[in-house]
């Protein structure tokens, strides 16, 4: 499959070809039927990727036979365009985009301790950003978690049926072929096993958001690709309780929003991309400061230690 007559919009101008700049964009049908939403660092590549894809895919052929329309909306970096898609397809509904579609009820384990001291796992809904520190992993459903349990913890020598995966008495199925190493029967003290699965489970806990007021981190324009496409060099991207409040050219301090409702729900998706970019060593993190009239540099406290 090749790429055939299209219409291109960068931006919402009419271009000749697609160029090498980092942003969203979108496929439109004939029917101006939203299709897919993704993002790239460079438009051109993405899409003739695209069409490679659709030669050996028959979903994506299917998907790309029907593309009329690509339009771009840059953005200076690759923070703004994730946030941007995952904005975008919660809100768009594309036909074809199979991630990020939904804010879905997302589940996280806790950990409790049972009569004898060890720790079970308790599989529970996270509807409040609240039980962040308190808990361990994000799922899309207790389905995926119990899977994960099974794979990753049991693969320490863990007791499943301790772990609450499994239901009896006496030896578990696991310590009769010798994967289990005995919390069942209290062979594994639950001195080894609790500290075996909390030191395991340390490298899933859930970050708490550490700031009582919005934090603003600044985006420079990515140093590749085609940079006279951009309006302006930098954006301020502004997060709460890990929810995305927007992003600006210049920092506006008194923003018209409500946090009422911000610690209702988490987005999955906003957590990951947050903490991924929020980690890295060059970030630098600003918040309002009445007295100073402006933005200044807070300590960044997401960055791993």
């Amino acid at each position: 499959m090749t790429e055939r007559a299209l219409e291109y919009l960068v931006d919402g101008s009419r271009v000749e070809s697609l160029p090498n700049a980092t942003g969203v964009y979108r496929f439109f049908n004939q029917q101006a039927g939203l299709l897919y939403v993704g993002k790239s660092v460079d438009f051109r590549a993405r899409v003739r990727a695209h069409f490679q894809t659709a030669k050996r895919d028959p979903r994506h052929h299917k998907m790309m036979s029907s593309v009329s329309r690509i339009e771009c909306q840059t953005t200076p970096g690759e923070l703004a365009a994730l946030l941007l898609e995952s904005q975008a397809v919660k809100q768009e509904q594309p036909l074809f985009n199979r991630r990020l579609r939904r804010k879905q009820k997302l589940w996280t384990a806790q950990l409790r301790e049972d009569p004898d001291g060890y720790c079970s796992v308790q599989p529970t809904a996270l509807e409040n950003v609240n039980l962040l520190g308190r808990s361990y992993g994000l799922f899309a459903s207790q389905t995926s978690l119990k899977q994960w349990l099974r794979e990753t913890v049991a693969a320490q020598g863990l007791c499943l049926r301790r772990l609450g995966l499994e239901a009896g008495r006496g030896p578990c199925f696991g310590r009769q072929i010798k994967r289990c190493d005995g919390a069942c029967v209290g062979d594994q003290s639950w001195q080894d096993y609790n500290r075996t699965l909390r030191d395991l489970f340390d490298q899933y806990q859930l970050f708490v958001w550490p700031y009582e007021t919005p934090i603003w981190v600044k985006e420079q324009a990515d140093s590749r690709g085609d940079q006279q496409l951009l309006s302006s060099s930098q954006q301020w991207h502004v997060f709460h309780y890990w929810v995305y409040l927007g992003s600006f050219d210049i920092p506006v301090e008194n923003l018209e929003l409500s946090f009422a409702s911000l610690h209702d729900e988490l987005d999955r998706d906003a957590y990951r991309i947050l903490l991924r970019f929020l980690r890295h060593a060059r970030i630098e993190i600003h918040q309002f400061d009445a007295e100073a009239g402006g933005l200044v540099a807070v300590e960044n406290q997401f960055r791993a230690p």
